[in-house]
């Protein structure tokens, strides 16, 4: 699930991305990529919405 969220993060599906990254943080909570990749969202969202 964290590298099926990451990758919508690629594509820019930000809601798909948290959406499953949340559902695999749920599986697996004390995992430091999944947090990683929730930050990365958060990131990429803030840049996103910067540029529109």
């Amino acid at each position: 699930m964290n590298n099926r969220g990451f990758s919508y993060i690629l594509r820019g599906d930000y809601r798909r991305a948290r959406e499953t990254l949340v559902a695999a943080r749920s599986k697996d909570p004390n995992s430091a990529y999944i947090a990683n990749n929730l930050r990365l969202l958060d990131e990429s969202e803030r840049k996103a919405k910067a540029v529109n």
